[in-house]
């Protein structure tokens, strides 16, 4: 009978930071998120459940989005203490106005522990350090420890920059976002390499997912 991964790596003893689920889910809207919820619950929270608020709050009403979905979590969600469940937040870029509030909001009004951050859109090294830094300094005023940091590498500074990205104490997941890294081409990368095989094939996209996978390998990330 084939293996789960997660059964795989347990037995081959690798560490605890690899064991992660190898789905993520990403709910954007108060109907996606109950429909994720409860099914990562049936599930056994084998799989992420992610809060996105950078795709899924419309434009001038990211306040009430971000309230909306957490609302919904503390009242849904009947996280018991021992449970294996894993809710993360992907927030607005951190150029972005609502940014600061996304962290406020999830810091000081989420009931639930937040068990990653995804950071999206860093140009540069710089530019992701100060937004862990802000973002640990909002969550050491609610008095929560920050959760474990992801970086979505998808613009031409962070596949630059992702080895002193990856080498950042805070970040502990570093994963590619490719439909981003693509549209940053200007149509270098046809919209067929969107899906296989030229999204494993082409060298640009392929040049990409080896510097990451090099960088996370380096410094002990996944």
């Amino acid at each position: 009978m084939p293996l789960h991964p997660r059964d795989v790596l347990r037995s081959t003893g690798a560490d605890d930071h690899w064991l992660v689920p190898h789905c993520e889910h990403y709910a954007g809207s108060p109907r996606k998120l109950l429909k994720a919820l409860d099914l990562q619950a049936a599930r056994g929270f084998d799989f992420d459940v992610t809060l996105d608020l950078e795709d899924g709050a419309p434009a001038g009403a990211e306040s009430e989005a971000v309230r909306d979905l957490v609302g919904i979590v503390n009242q849904h969600a009947s996280f018991q203490p021992g449970q294996n469940h894993r809710l993360g937040c992907r927030v607005h870029p951190s150029d972005h106005n609502a940014f600061a509030d996304d962290l406020h909001c999830l810091a000081f009004d989420l009931a639930a522990p937040l068990a990653y951050l995804t950071l999206p859109k860093a140009e540069s090294v710089e530019q992701a350090q100060a937004a862990v830094q802000l973002a640990s300094q909002v969550f050491r005023a609610a008095q929560k420890p920050l959760p474990s940091i992801q970086i979505l590498a998808e613009t031409h500074g962070a596949v630059r920059d992702v080895f002193p990205i990856a080498a950042l104490p805070e970040v502990r997941f570093i994963s590619f976002g490719q439909m981003d890294f693509t549209s940053a081409h200007g149509g270098a990368i046809p919209a067929s390499c969107m899906k296989s095989p030229g999204q494993f094939e082409h060298p640009l996209l392929r040049r990409a997912k080896l510097e990451i996978a090099a960088a996370c390998h380096a410094y002990g990330k996944t």
